[in-house]
């Protein structure tokens, strides 16, 4: 991903802000808590975007989203707060393009993380 438009390097572009957004087809690099920086929101951008304009939802209204994102068990206790705040502090609603379609998206249930899955994960290990 990179901030800037080289003509004829992708067909998907995002604007988020005043930027524009295009995927490479270059690596990342892995990152242990990627709410250091703006990348990983971008991204999630570009995918719930993509799945948006390939269903049958009319984009000219704001579309209610509920945004599902998974730590590793691992990392779970250190960044539930940092991913929970990543996101929620967007704000209700996000304005973006993809490839010149106006895009809006609003929080469905603002931000709710549950222990539920970590709570899951250690009784299948007990089984």
């Amino acid at each position: 991903m990179k901030s800037g438009y080289l003509p004829g390097f992708t067909n998907t572009i995002l604007k988020y802000r005043g930027k524009e957004y295009a995927l490479t087809d270059g690596n990342t690099s892995q990152k242990t808590d990627k709410t250091k920086d703006i990348s990983y929101f971008i991204l999630t951008l570009f995918a719930i975007g993509k799945e948006l304009k390939g269903s049958l939802t009319d984009l000219s209204n704001p579309v209610e989203i509920e945004l599902l994102a998974g730590l590793p068990p691992l990392h779970f206790r250190s960044l539930q707060s940092a991913y929970i705040d990543y996101f929620k502090n967007r704000g209700r609603s996000v304005d973006f393009e993809l490839d010149g379609t106006p895009i809006t998206i609003k929080d469905k249930r603002r931000s709710h993380v549950s222990s539920s899955l970590c709570g899951n994960f250690h009784d299948l290990r007990k089984g």
